[in-house]
């Protein structure tokens, strides 16, 4: 378990499988700073240890993850009370001018290519951290995207 407790993600082991939640529900998980940190900071700690074979990545509520949440743009100091600092200008929105993310497609109005079906792939990566090299094939489906360990000791 990590030293310290994660702002934007949940992590946990049980057994031979971690769990990775992006864990912002309320915005469907949207990907925000520190989000990417954390979840390369929690699969770090997955592959150091050995008793890992699996790692689940979910999104917790109703949506596995709706994409970034990045907006640039000038700001006023963050006063005590307040969790972030406001906004006096928008610059950028999700690598976006404002008016082409204005115009954009509403997500509610898209529809997906194969609507009852989940999407489902493998492919094979490594992890490599000091000496110790762990292999793991990927499957998603809408709710969670699963990792498991192909070349580990039983």
């Amino acid at each position: 378990m990590p030293e310290q407790p994660y702002e934007t993600i949940l992590y946990a082991t049980r057994g031979r499988v971690a769990t990775i939640t992006l864990n912002r529900p309320e915005r469907l998980n949207t990907i925000v700073p520190p989000m990417p940190d954390e979840v390369q900071d929690a699969v770090g700690a997955a592959t150091r240890d050995a008793a890992v074979k699996v790692i689940v990545v979910r999104g917790a509520g109703r949506a596995f993850c709706a994409g970034y949440d990045f907006v640039t743009g000038t700001s006023r100091p963050q006063a005590s009370n307040e969790k972030y600092p406001a906004l006096l200008r928008v610059d950028e929105i999700n690598a976006m001018t404002p008016d082409e993310a204005r115009n954009r497609p509403k997500f509610e109005d898209l529809t997906p290519l194969f609507p009852d079906s989940n999407f489902s792939s493998t492919f094979s990566f490594d992890f490599t951290e000091k000496s110790r090299r762990k292999s793991f094939s990927a499957s998603f489906r809408a709710e969670a995207v699963e990792f498991h360990c192909e070349n580990c000791l039983e």
